[in-house]
């Protein structure tokens, strides 16, 4: 599944990295060429993890855990060494867990529309969830096979 390389290469290109250099780096103790910026697709990760981390809290919160409870939730992702190692490197994995986390949220959101509202909820708030848990569900899959699992537990 494409997505996730996708996104990759999108952030690539719009840091002007040369992407025939990457190979190149894949050896071990060959020094970086000047001029290739590595920070900037780091720093797109971090902001999706980042995104990973509140999303959890309020996955936690729509379960209607305490406050507390979802703030350790939160943390418990942030500080996560395997967490912490898919973030520092460019990886695809931090893609599908967003779009996974993203896609539990949706659905959470969308079966807890009757729960809140003692009569049917509004036909735009149900078509809006359905549609974010549509696309996320999608997305997930899109980025790499594992995301079936959460497509198969929604």
């Amino acid at each position: 599944p494409p997505l996730g390389k996708f996104t990759i290469g999108a952030i690539m290109w719009f840091t002007h990295l040369d992407l025939d250099n990457i190979k190149i780096y894949q050896m071990t103790g060959v020094p970086y060429f000047d001029g290739d910026d590595y920070v900037t697709p780091r720093i797109c990760i971090a902001i999706v993890s980042s995104l990973l981390s509140m999303l959890a809290y309020l996955i936690a919160d729509r379960l209607s855990l305490s406050r507390f409870t979802s703030i350790v939730v939160s943390l418990m992702i942030t500080f996560d060494g395997v967490f912490h190692v898919m973030t520092t490197k460019v990886l695809i994995d931090v893609f599908l867990w967003f779009y996974q986390a993203l896609a539990v949220y949706a659905a959470l959101s969308l079966w807890n529309l009757e729960d809140q509202n003692q009569s049917s909820p509004s036909p735009l708030q149900w078509l809006w969830w359905l549609i974010v848990t549509s696309v996320a569900m999608a997305s997930c899959l899109s980025v790499k096979w594992t995301g079936l699992g959460v497509i198969m537990t929604i």
